[in-house]
């Protein structure tokens, strides 16, 4: 099953990093979640960085390793206050960033609509300069 809008196609990360950016980006500006104003700015931020990471699998899964890294390192600064409600927003970013990656490992880095065993063409031109013999 492809998502396909007049040729556009996206990979499966891509798709599930569009989903984390508007998620957060709507959780930040409507005020779900009982949070403190730099938590909210941090959410916008990610919602946004989100949005413009999804336009190709590779800044997908960047996107979703910083959400590791980042939200990971929030989480060790602040583990003191594990407790509180606010300590979850770290572990559901941290979470979001782990199935951005399972979803690009999964599908391997392919588009959507790219049959499971395409890989790249790799017939040898003549401005190939690998060794080998040459055509007479």
């Amino acid at each position: 099953m492809s998502t396909d809008h007049g040729g556009f196609q996206l990979a499966a990360s891509q798709k599930v990093t569009l989903v984390v950016g508007v998620l957060n980006l709507a959780a930040a500006a409507l005020h779900v979640l009982p949070l403190s104003p730099v938590q909210h700015w941090a959410q916008l931020a990610t919602g946004a960085a989100g949005l413009l990471m999804a336009r190709s699998p590779d800044r997908a899964r960047l996107f979703g390793m910083l959400l590791v890294v980042g939200y990971g390192a929030m989480l060790a600064w602040d583990l003191e206050t594990a407790t509180s409600f606010g300590a979850w927003l770290p572990v559901r970013m941290i979470a979001s960033g782990v199935a951005i990656e399972v979803a690009a490992v999964r599908t391997g880095g392919r588009s959507a609509g790219a049959p499971s065993g395409s890989r790249p063409d790799r017939r040898r031109t003549r401005s190939d300069p690998r060794p080998g013999p040459r055509p007479r």
